[in-house]
């Protein structure tokens, strides 16, 4: 396929794909947005709504983000009193 795709074709999918994901990043986002559903069922009252984008990998960054005591804390606390 790629032998005898024009540029313009490439471009054109290439756009195709930021406006419609496919592949792999498709598969990402779909697995997200899972990932989101089952954290908003089971978070509790005061914690605000995870969004899929907290599902999905993020291969560009460089060091994983930092969360305090106190964070983990609250989401052990949320984890034991929703069962």
């Amino acid at each position: 396929m790629m032998a005898r795709m024009t540029s313009l074709e490439f471009q054109q999918w290439m756009a195709l794909e930021q406006i419609e994901p496919f592949g792999d990043r498709r598969l990402d986002l779909l697995c997200g947005l899972i990932g989101a559903i089952l954290a908003n069922i089971h978070r509790g009252p005061d914690d605000p709504p995870f969004s899929p984008e907290q599902f999905m990998p993020n291969f560009d960054r460089k060091e994983p983000e930092e969360q305090s005591a106190e964070a983990q804390m609250r989401i052990l606390d949320s984890m034991l009193s929703n069962g």
